[in-house]
């Protein structure tokens, strides 16, 4: 495992100050855990926006949240699946105005993709295409929008929650584990994990 370099600083989440949360994927498994488990730390005054393409499921992780917690919970049904950066920028719009002192993104949506073939059975490139521009580019272009819409937050924090398929090879998951390693895209001072 290689060591984080010297002047690289991994920022904390202060949970102690008004705070807008986006997470991800957050319908089910583990980017419902991560909305769940963040939103029981949130403080007053806090917003947390959860995002994903199953309206119902969302419905479900929001109801959750809110009896355990005095946030608001908003939540976004929708296909990350966008082609520019522009295209996100109505996620946070209505968001702008508030007093928040930090503003976090956790970047956990994607697919495996078609794990049936090997890496040398990808070949069809419109499909290798879509599947980065699901995995990879909409992760991008989501947190180009964030960090433009809370620009004057006093402080942001990026997550992109990788796998250990972005460091161990696993068959059939060629484009899955190129996408994760690939997710460690980072915004200057912004982390990855």
């Amino acid at each position: 495992m290689s060591e984080i370099p010297p002047n690289f600083a991994i920022p904390t989440i202060n949970w102690q100050v008004p705070t807008f949360l986006v997470v991800t994927g957050a319908s089910r498994g583990l980017g419902a855990t991560i909305a769940k488990e963040f939103a029981k730390k949130l403080v007053e005054g806090s917003y947390i926006l959860i995002i994903a393409r199953d309206k119902a499921k969302l419905d479900n992780v929001k109801t959750e949240i809110e009896k355990t917690n005095v946030v608001y919970v908003e939540r976004l049904a929708m296909d990350l699946n966008l082609l520019d950066s522009p295209s996100y920028e109505h996620c946070f719009s209505k968001y702008t105005h508030y007093n928040f002192r930090q503003a976090v993104i956790v970047n956990n949506a994607g697919t495996l993709g078609d794990i049936s073939k090997t890496a040398v059975q990808n070949t069809n490139g419109p499909d290798i295409k879509n599947y980065f521009e699901v995995n990879l580019l909409s992760a991008i272009f989501i947190t180009t929008a964030f960090l433009n819409a809370f620009k004057t937050v006093e402080r942001k924090i990026v997550l992109n929650i990788s796998s250990l398929a972005a460091i161990q090879p696993f068959r059939g998951w060629s484009l899955y584990c190129t996408g994760r390693m690939n997710c460690c895209y980072t915004y200057k001072e912004y982390i990855c994990i």
